[in-house]
């Protein structure tokens, strides 16, 4: 037990150090935030902190398979702990590709271009609360607590789900529903998740010039959150994700847009290239 605890200890100096060497790099309070985390997954993996081998770099890729696990244990291995010896793996498999999302302005101009209520309130649904086509499309009149804005049903695993809803969403879901029983799907014009998805992507083709599919609408809610500075494990429970890596790709995707843009405003911006 003792020596648990002095493991513990030590650990903990060397989050402190490496936190206060990643301030004195000047590196951004986001990806401060997003390396402490990784942190804490490799801790779980990697038994002497400062001392990893192949085979633990290794497997805590194959467990966190994204770029921000990536980036960090080529930060705190490669730079900080000055270990060359260590070769930190690629990551594979679909987080190598960005997401596709959907910026709020864009939100907006799509629940002003739709034509029918039922139409508006999907899209502000969806947005606001993060649920999936399939959950949507199986949402009914009477899963609706108008009480405190909120729709209950179940979701991915056959588990329960409460999420929240603004006013604005409001008033066009109680547009939706004239009509309608309280037995009946609340989206019932679209006849599926298959028809809903080719709905949504010739919209979104008409309005914005682009195919989105229905999940972007997902993606623009864990986007839209996490630029908004809501901690990813805030967002991984708000997205009702099962694990963390799932909720990840929000971090990189943000966190390098910002960064593109910091460096664009510091060296284009106001300045003659060249100078």
């Amino acid at each position: 037990m003792q020596k648990n605890e002095g493991i513990k200890g030590s650990n903990e100096k060397i989050i402190q150090d490496y936190k206060a060497w990643l301030e004195l790099q000047k590196y951004s309070v986001r990806t401060i935030e997003n390396y402490l985390l990784m942190l804490k997954l490799y801790q779980r993996i990697v038994k002497d902190l400062t001392q990893p081998t192949q085979e633990e770099i290794n497997k805590v890729v194959e467990k966190h398979n994204h770029r921000v696990m990536r980036a960090f244990l080529k930060n705190f291995i490669n730079e900080y702990l000055q270990n060359r010896n260590i070769i930190v793996p690629k990551i594979k498999g679909r987080y190598k590709h960005r997401i596709k999302y959907i910026k709020p302005e864009h939100i907006k101009l799509l629940i002003k271009s739709a034509r029918r209520p039922y139409q508006k309130a999907l899209i502000s649904l969806a947005f606001e609360t993060g649920l999936r086509a399939s959950e949507l499309i199986n949402i009914r009149v009477k899963d609706i607590n108008w009480r405190d804005n909120s729709v209950e049903g179940v979701g991915k695993g056959n588990k329960p789900f409460k999420v929240f809803f603004s006013d604005e969403t409001r008033a066009y879901l109680i547009q939706s529903i004239k009509g309608l029983d309280w037995s009946e799907r609340l989206f019932k014009n679209w006849k599926s998740r298959h028809s809903l998805k080719m709905w949504f992507a010739r919209f979104t083709k008409k309005v914005l010039g682009r195919h989105f599919g229905v999940h972007a609408l997902r993606h623009s809610t864990g986007t839209y959150l996490r630029s908004q500075g809501v901690p990813i494990e805030q967002i991984k429970d708000y997205l009702r994700h099962e694990s963390i890596n799932t909720t990840m790709i929000y971090a990189h995707s943000v966190d390098k847009e910002r960064s593109v843009k910091r460096l664009f405003k510091n060296y284009f911006v106001n300045k003659e290239v060249g100078d």
